[in-house]
C-alpha cells in the first residue's frame, strides 16, 4: 500500500520509515491480518546513526573496525604479536557478545605507552556492538565523565547531578577511554574515587558491560585510587588484555610529517 518516495533513500518507503502491506488473500483467514506494517531500512539506518552519534566514539574513529586493526603498524615484532592478540580478543568478543554481555563481562585494554592504539581498538569495538547488536552505548573518557557530572553542578538542583550519574550507572554499553588519567600522578581526591567507585559497583551489581583503556594495569590501580575499592570492581567487570608498548602515534605523525616536509621543500 505504501508508494515509495525519493524521501527514502532504499526507494521502499515514504520517508516515514514503514512500509504498509495489504493481502487481499488472507482476508479470508479468521487468525490472519490481510494489512500490516513493517520497518523500513531506512528508519533502522537512521537508528543506527542516531545511536552512532549519541554514542559520543572520537571522529578520527567513527570508522574504525577490527578487521582494519593494522598490526603491521607495529615494528617490533613482540609488539606485532601483543597486537595480534589484542586484535583476536577483540574480535571474539564482539562474535561472543550476547554470552558476554549476560555476564556483564567488558575488556580492560592497557599499555603504559600512549599513542599505542589502546583508543583505536576500543572504538572499533563499540563501532561494531552499535552496528551488529544495536546496543546504546556510551563512549567517553574518565576525565571528561568526571567533568559531565561537575558540570552539573550548582544548577537548579541535586536532581541534574544525579540524572547525570545515572545515565552512566544504567547505559547498556560504558566505554571509559584513558581510564585512571583523572587520577593524576598524586592519586584521586575522595569525591573523584567514591564518584567512580559507585558508578561501577552499580554497573557491577546490574551486569552492565564496561570497556576500558588505560596506562594502568588492573593490580596498580590501587596506587592512585588508595582505598583499594575499585581494583577488585574493575577485575571482576573486565579481563585484562596487554597492549604494545610501542606508540604507532609518533611513527604515525612521524610518516606524516615527512611527507609534508616533502612538499614544502620540494
Amino acid at each position: 500500500m505504501t508508494v515509495p518516495t525519493k524521501d527514502c533513500p532504499f526507494s521502499k518507503c515514504d520517508g516515514s520509515g514503514f512500509v504498509w502491506y495489504k493481502d487481499w488473500s488472507k482476508r479470508q483467514d479468521p487468525n490472519g491480518r490481510d494489512e500490516w506494517m513493517e520497518e523500513c531500512e531506512c528508519n533502522k539506518d537512521r537508528v543506527l546513526r542516531r545511536k552512532l552519534k549519541f554514542a559520543k566514539i572520537p571522529e578520527t574513529f567513527r570508522e574504525s573496525t577490527i578487521n582494519g586493526f593494522n598490526i603491521n603498524a607495529y615494528e617490533q615484532l613482540e609488539s606485532k604479536e601483543i597486537a595480534a592478540l589484542a586484535k583476536k580478543a577483540a574480535t571474539n568478543y564482539v562474535k561472543h557478545f550476547e554470552k558476554m554481555q549476560e555476564k556483564g563481562k567488558g575488556l580492560y585494554f592497557y599499555s603504559y605507552t600512549k599513542g599505542s592504539g589502546k583508543t583505536k581498538l576500543i572504538s572499533s569495538i563499540a563501532n561494531a556492538l552499535i552496528k551488529q547488536y544495536s546496543v546504546d552505548l556510551i563512549f567517553i573518557t574518565g576525565e571528561d565523565l568526571l567533568n559531565e557530572i561537575k558540570g552539573t553542578f550548582g544548577k537548579d538542583s541535586r536532581q541534574s547531578t544525579s540524572e547525570m550519574i545515572k545515565i552512566f550507572r544504567v547505559i547498556k554499553v560504558l566505554v571509559i577511554d584513558d581510564f585512571g588519567i583523572e587520577a593524576g600522578e598524586n592519586g584521586a581526591n575522595d569525591w573523584v574515587e567514591r564518584t567512580f567507585t559507585s558508578i561501577l559497583n552499580d554497573r557491577l551489581e546490574a551486569k552492565l558491560v564496561t570497556i576500558f583503556s588505560s596506562n594502568i594495569k588492573i593490580d596498580d590501580l590501587d596506587q592512585y585510587y588508595k582505598s583499594g575499592r575499585l581494583s577488585s570492581r574493575v577485575k571482576e567487570m573486565a579481563p585484562e588484555i596487554p597492549m604494545p608498548e610501542e606508540s604507532v602515534r609518533v611513527r604515525k605523525a612521524d610518516y606524516e610529517n615527512t611527507k609534508l616536509e616533502e612538499l614544502l621543500y620540494e
